[in-house]
């Protein structure tokens, strides 16, 4: 599902989901 644009969406959200896997979201961006 999505993988680094989904924990990066989820950031901005303000969930947890960039706490659990910082390095997908770099990757993503």
């Amino acid at each position: 599902m999505g993988g680094a644009g989904s924990g990066y969406h989820s950031w901005r959200g303000g969930k947890a989901t960039t706490d659990q896997f910082p390095r997908l979201t770099i990757s993503g961006l």
